[in-house]
């Protein structure tokens, strides 16, 4: 899996920022592939108050640190946003197959899906940030 936060920072001076958005994007494609494959065979090796919590991965962890010295930057404010959405989603998700229902990969996270919106706003979000910082 890349690493999100790069050992050098991305850019240098006053616009630096220690995260690369590239991999942030594969990061986060890779975790709804994780996804995908534990709601077809749910073992509880995911709990879902931490999938449901945004500070616990290095994306979150990053929006609630050193990320804030973007925080007037509208696309920051709008990714911390959708972020936290995601997780929320993705916690609910988990939460449903830990309980033994059966989850299908169409209702909860179809196209149509909160799930869906806020995985695609997470990804639009990344790719705004990058153009900005």
């Amino acid at each position: 899996m890349p690493a999100l936060v790069r050992r050098r920072p991305a850019k240098t001076a006053e616009g630096e920022t220690a995260v690369n958005f590239d991999d942030a994007i594969k990061v986060h494609e890779e975790w709804k592939n994780k996804l995908v494959e534990y709601i077809s065979k749910p073992d509880r090796g995911l709990d879902a108050a931490t999938v449901g919590a945004e500070d616990q991965c290095e994306l979150g962890k990053w929006l609630r640190g050193e990320g804030l010295a973007h925080s007037g930057v509208a696309e920051f404010s709008q990714l911390k946003r959708d972020h936290k959405r995601f997780h929320k989603a993705a916690g609910a998700i988990v939460k449903k197959a830990n309980a033994g229902n059966r989850v299908s990969e169409k209702a909860p996270m179809g196209p149509r899906s909160e799930y869906a919106a806020a995985s695609v706003a997470v990804h639009n979000g990344l790719t705004a940030m990058k153009f900005k910082v």
